[in-house]
């Protein structure tokens, strides 16, 4: 045994592997996951489960995994198959998933931004991509073309969909912009211009444009053929008169197809001989082949790397590329090269690949058969679209102009190991460099990569050949080459943006750390702060370039990162670090540069005030709950102690880990432990570091800092030796937490997530630490590094003064949709930016706010500028809500820039709530020609698009009250809606619109209408089964417009006779009537205004209504005048309540627990008193002998009744076939958020004519389908197994 003991021992410790980077273990871990081919047998395996839908899925899986490491990637139901009889064409129908069903694959747009811009532009303020920077900085471009359509119909907000749905990453930028038909770069020509000249600007900035001569283009490449495995010349067209493929229809895509192929098996080229057209699986568009492609097909080209992949980004579904997969889609090859897809991106890309280094005769290849192409389509009366502004006409705007591309494939082993070599060769040649994929026979990543022409929307098909064939020759000749002489420097001479030889050859290496190059390297095109103090004045170079800090910190060690990156021309970083206190002074002359760039204003040097009495609190009533959070950080180094930058040895860092962690563990203000990271052998108290466990538990309370990966840190210094005697010190409570040598010797970080946050406690409580430490290290001798004119002192110069960061989360969503909130924040003082992280669990439109001041003022005046600003916009957010929207330069007393006598804006920004109309269709007015309708996807398009004679008839007639046919289309015209969930389409605006508009309304009622059932229940319902009831009744004053069409002293009126009336109920309903907050009154009104906690304390019980935002609402005009004339009667038993001027004049509702029977009594019984009240002031409720009560909706005539019943149904609820089932019933079943089991049951259809006008049979339905599913539910209670399918037919049936 006691051996046994040691050899467990010794075998953890044997186990124990070295700490990797990041970086490393993910390289590692694709190698890994290539070189077994895990992602091909994973996916196959998904692929497989999908299509079998076995009953045991997990075992499935096994036998699948088990069956690929055995005998090849076959899955196991796939063996059987070929075993027992060869392929069958009608197996491709079985095998293919139900794209329509998929977000953006269907008929249906992507979710997301509506492409009918029918809402306003979002916050794009943390979007990366150079759409979202264009419509920042022009904003006015969206408002202007946004009601632009093209021939096709499309707009802008199509254009612009795929920017907005899809935010980017900040490393690699997308242009989030796509031409949606060929018009859109002429008619929205100034966005389009805007987007593409900021894209070579910010993306292509550092990217050389390759001009060789034609001789040196024209050498040869790769003379000895070792080099150069590929070459490959990409040709993409689009037919002129067809929809693109973002925005093309199925008969589009059809006729794109078919003229394509066509011309692809007719014209006579030798690459195109013998070839064939082989379209999707799945794809019914080809009538030779009307399945699609065959399995053993789709996987030859699949090996091949010919398929067309099937679009999975959001980013490519949003632009419409999927829509409608995978039809009318596929390749076209022959096994010679060339390759042409049709109906991916765009209509046709031509793409030939040859095996050896023939740029040119690639290039000449492709252009003969396009041009083949282009001959044939003409005669026949198309060709493919091109315009003299633009060039040819692409889906993407970065590849129009020739629509050439050209990339060539190498084997670059010698260069592969100097990758910042290659990539800065690359540039400087005008190539993009990208790593390939490819193994080797044993499974390693060989060194293959592929590089293409970058700018090749400027040039011609020449120009891009040219720049192609002479970047791989040098390339070639580099990689080749045996030794240092005739090494790569001569760049400069052959590109049309030169840059100094000397330059050229120093971009291929590292900045030195310990001593200076005698040059300094080019700093024109590094954008940087430093780098702008060394254009400014470059001798500083050669003054600072061989001292060093009595420390014995190198001038090359503080500016290294300065000439290792080149920057970014929109994000400037610092370009400088301090390798200890002495290095401000002794290279003063380059970080005083940085300071006045850095902080501005500052040059009367740092006072420092921590008197706690000082500090202000953001008081209860401003806050009002909108606080999500407050923290601080304040980094503090050592005196007489490297930075970290400037460390020598892990002996230096481990001796600050040693002294902090030491003062801490003695410190009475602390009581906590320390914890090395996982990976540090520095604390003997905790070799190894914490556990992965702690590290976890750290990690999800957000006090954990991780290893630095961004280059400009890494070349800085601070992930040397990475993590030794680095740690985190925690407080038992996690209210505090001390990081040791993360990028300073000690960060200071405390957050206040509770929900009376107090950020002047959690203030307080960080500089009694800090005060601690100081007096603590002053006992020692030792102290804080500072001086008095720059403060405390931090290794970035971003960071001095008081070295702090304090900020405070608020909710200000109305606020922040403001266009002036970005200059407002600026002359503030503050950094604002929306808060992403979801670990302290904050809600969307919270901002955090942050002194962006930190040097030449106090941290008592920096923590109250923060709260004083955060008082300041609560009250404008608090104004804001209450309609306050035109008053909010002048309340802050701040120019913004905002034009004097410009009229309110809606509520929110949203339009539709203010004075005007919902842009779009005209409310008042039909133009003489229908528009058109073919695409929308309501039941009133469907109506008059079926018999267009009946927008000729009505389309002058008004009511007696005024309303237009228009106002009672309009909705149905502006919002397209969806193919999945067909709404009506359109709303009326009084009582009269039913008989004069009978011709539209009556095919609608008949679509919506739902027969009064005569159902027998079998028993009674199960009261624990109902959870609570709800039932309401919608009502409109006769002879007064209904709320589309109403005006603000129309909307006055009707409060006015309803709170009248409301206000003489019975006792038993007796109540309150409060008005919406910011709901302006009528002259003489005495109706008290929500306050802030009613709202609260109503909007938490479900009895307030809010603004609509929904498009279709908002285009019927009932949210117009929002939220005047608006409010909710709330009886004082909390059981009735009535919403006035929402969508009708009136809403009763009555909530009760598990009795529906008395809910309808007290519902009708209190619809009954009210109907009195108002008879007595010469008013009633507006009804038809033959609809029934009459309502702006027609799905809500007859009866105007609504009843939900939450039902508890968590067995039942949790089966497959459960919403078949509610079908079958005829009701709808929605989850109940946060309540385990619970679901809303109401009826699908609310529209009942039934003669009575009662709701008796919307009940009885009601109740039967409660007792079938509580019956239900009961059964699986106790153990029976139900066939939900069959008890669906079984209430069709019935």
């Amino acid at each position: 045994i006691v051996l046994d003991m040691q050899a467990k021992v010794h075998g953890d410790a044997e186990v124990r592997k070295p700490r990797v980077s990041r970086h490393q273990a993910a390289m590692d871990a694709q190698a890994y996951l290539e070189a077994h081919s895990v992602q091909h047998v994973l996916q196959g395996m998904v692929h497989e489960l999908l299509t079998s839908r076995p009953s045991d899925p997990f075992s499935f899986m096994m036998g699948y995994i088990q069956a690929s490491g055995s005998s090849g990637d076959s899955p196991p139901a796939m063996q059987e198959q070929r075993q027992q009889r060869p392929f069958e064409d009608d197996d491709v129908e079985e095998m293919l998933p139900d794209w329509s069903m998929m977000a953006g694959k269907g008929d249906a747009e992507y979710p997301g931004f509506p492409s009918d811009a029918s809402q306003p532009l979002p916050d794009l303020s943390t979007h990366f991509n150079v759409l979202a920077k264009v419509l920042m900085e022009q904003p006015e471009l969206y408002e202007r073309l946004k009601d632009l359509r093209s021939k096709y119909g499309t707009t802008v907000a199509q254009c612009v969909k795929p920017g907005i749905d899809h935010k980017g990453h900040k490393i690699i930028r997308t242009l989030g912009l796509m031409a949606a038909d060929e018009s859109c770069y002429t008619i929205f020509q100034p966005l389009f211009r805007a987007v593409m000249d900021q894209w070579h600007d910010i993306i292509l900035q550092d990217v050389a444009l390759s001009k060789p001569s034609e001789a040196e283009a024209r050498l040869p490449v790769d003379p000895e053929g070792k080099v150069v495995m590929s070459v490959q010349v990409l040709c993409s067209r689009n037919l002129r008169g067809v929809r693109m493929p973002p925005s093309a229809e199925k008969e589009d895509r059809s006729d794109a197809e078919r003229l394509l192929v066509n011309a692809l098996m007719s014209v006579q080229d030798d690459l195109l001989q013998g070839g064939d057209y082989h379209p999707l699986r799945g794809s019914h568009s080809y009538a030779p082949k009307p399945r699609g492609m065959s399995l053993e097909t789709e996987q030859e080209l699949k090996v091949a790397g010919h398929l067309l992949q099937e679009p999975q980004s959001g980013l490519h579904l949003s632009g419409g590329l999927g829509r409608h997969w995978p039809q009318a889609r596929g390749v076209f090859t022959n096994g010679k090269g060339l390759v042409a897809w049709i109906n991916q991106a765009d209509h046709l890309r031509l793409a030939y690949q040859r095996e050896d280094a023939a740029v040119w005769q690639a290039l000449e290849s492709t252009l003969r058969v396009e041009q083949g192409l282009n001959n044939y389509l003409k005669a026949r009366g198309y060709q493919f679209s091109f315009t003299d502004a633009v060039g040819y006409v692409t889906f993407c705007p970065a590849n129009v102009g020739s629509a050439v591309q050209a990339s060539a494939r190498l084997l670059l082993p010698r260069l592969a190991m100097e990758e910042a070599k290659l990539k800065a060769m690359c540039r400087q040649l005008g190539l993009y460099p990208s790593r390939r994929r490819e193994l080797s026979d044993t499974g390693e990543r060989k060194p293959v990569w592929e590089v293409t022409v970058a700018k090749h929307m400027e040039m011609s098909p020449e120009d891009i050949a040219a720049a192609l064939a002479y970047g791989c020759r040098k390339l070639v000749d580099e990689e080749l080459r045996e030794s240092d002489e005739g090494a790569f420097t001569e760049v400069a001479t052959t590109v049309a943006e030169p840059m100094a030889a000397e330059a050229a050859a120093q971009a291929l290496t590292e900045f030195p750390r310990d001593v200076c190059p005698e040059q300094m390297p080019d700093v024109n095109e590094r954008h940087s702060l430093a780098a702008e103090v060394f254009r400014q004045d470059p001798s500083i170079y050669s003054r600072l370039k061989d001292l060093r800090t009595p420390l014995d910190v190198p001038f090359a060690s503080c500016v290294k990162t300065c000439f290792d990156h080149w920057g970014y021309r929109m994000i400037k970083s610092v370009g400088a670090v301090a390798g200890d206190e002495a290095s401000y002074d002794t290279f003063a002359e380059l970080f005083d540069g940085i300071v006045r760039l850095r902080h501005p204003g500052s040059d009367g040097g740092h006072r420092s005030d921590v008197d706690f009495s000082k500090m202000l609190e953001i008081p209860k009533d401003i806050a009002g709950g909108r606080v999500a959070f407050a923290r601080c950080r304040v980094s503090r180094n050592l005196r007489a102690t490297r930075f970290l930058p400037g460390v020598r040895s892990a002996e230096e860092r481990r001796a600050v880990e040693s002294q902090v962690v030491q003062l801490l563990s003695s410190m009475d203000i602390l009581q906590g432990e320390y914890l090395p990271l996982h990976g540090s052998d520095s604390y003997p108290a905790r070799p190894g570091g914490m556990s992965e466990a702690e590290e976890a538990r750290l990690h999800e309370a957000g006090l954990l800092f991780e290893e630095p990966d961004a280059p400009v840190l890494v070349s800085s210094g601070y992930a040397l030796d990475w993590p030794d005697a680095r740690g985190v010190f925690v407080d038992h409570d996690q209210s505090i937490a001390l990081y040791i040598n993360e990028l300073d010797h000690v960060r200071v970080n405390a957050v206040d997530k509770s929900s009376a946050s107090r950020p002047k406690a959690m203030f307080e409580r960080v500089f009694r630490v800090l005060n601690a430490m100081e007096a603590g290290l002053d006992s020692l001798g030792s102290g804080f590094a500072q001086n008095p004119r720059l403060g405390y002192l931090g290794s970035d110069p971003a960071l001095l003064g008081s070295c702090m960061i304090a900020s405070v989360a608020i909710q200000i969503p109305l606020l922040s949709m403001k266009p002036e909130f970005r200059t407002l924040c600026q002359q503030l003082k503050l950094q604002a930016q929306v808060f992403p992280c979801q670990e302290f669990g904050v809600q969307p439109g919270v901002w955090e706010v942050q002194n962006s001041i930190r040097l030449g003022s106090t941290e008592v005046e920096q923590v109250n500028a923060v709260i004083e600003a955060c008082c300041a916009l609560l009250d404008l957010e608090a104004r804001l809500e209450r309609g306050h929207s035109d008053d909010l330069t002048q309340t802050m007393n701040l120019d913004l820039g905002v034009p004097k006598g410009a009229p309110a804006a809606p509520v929110g920004g949203v339009p539709g709530t203010g004075e005007e109309e919902y842009p779009g269709f005209p409310a008042d007015l039909c133009p003489a020609e229908m528009p058109d309708l073919s695409r929308h996807n309501n039941v009133m398009a469907e109506i008059l698009m079926n018999d267009p004679s009946i927008y000729q008839q009505l389309k002058e007639l008004r009511t007696p009250l005024g309303v237009s046919f228009a106002r009672c289309i309009k909705p149905g015209v502006d919002t397209a809606g969806h193919s999945f969930f067909k709404m009506l389409g359109a709303s009326a605006g009084d009582e009269h619109c039913y008989d004069l508009f009978g011709r539209l309304f009556e095919p609608i009622i008949a679509r919506r209408q739902q027969q009064p059932p005569n159902l027998a229940l079998a028993g009674p319902v199960e009261a624990e089964n109902v959870v609570s009831v709800q039932v309401s009744l919608e009502r409109n004053l006769s002879t007064l417009h209904f709320t589309p069409a109403m005006s603000l002293e129309e909307r006055w009126k009707v409060e006015e006779i309803l709170c009248s009336a409301l206000a003489e109920l019975p006792e038993d309903f007796a109540g309150e009537y409060f008005r919406l907050r910011g709901n302006q009154q009528s002259s003489g009104s005495r109706l008290p205004e929500l306050t802030e906690a009613q709202e609260a304390e109503l909007s938490a019980e479900k009895w307030l209504f809010e603004a609509p935002d929904a498009p279709w609402i908002l285009s019927t005009g009932r949210a117009r005048h929002w939220p005047k004339a608006r409010g909710v009667f709330l009886s004082k038993s909390k059981e009735l309540a009535a919403w006035i001027n929402d969508e009708n004049h009136l809403r009763l509702i009555v909530r009760r627990a598990a009795d529906l029977k008395a809910a309808v009594e007290l519902l009708y019984r209190a619809e009954e008193a009210l109907s009195s009240s108002l008879a007595k002031q010469g008013h009633h409720f507006a009804r038809s002998e033959r609809l029934g009560f009459l309502t702006s909706c027609p799905s809500d005539l007859g009866a105007a009744f609504r009843a939900k019943l939450r039902s508890a149904l968590p067995l039942l609820g949790s089966e497959i076939g459960f919403s078949k089932v509610t079908r079958a019933l005829g009701v709808q079943a929605k989850r109940v958020l946060h309540s385990e089991g619970h679901w809303d049951v109401s009826l699908s259809s609310s529209l009942v004519l039934d003669p009575s006008e009662h709701c008796s049979a919307q009940v009885n339905l009601l109740l039967f389908a409660i007792h079938e599913l509580s019956d239900m539910e009961r059964r699986l209670s106790c153990g029976e197994q139900l066939d939900l399918a069959s008890e669906a037919e079984r209430f069709q049936a019935r």
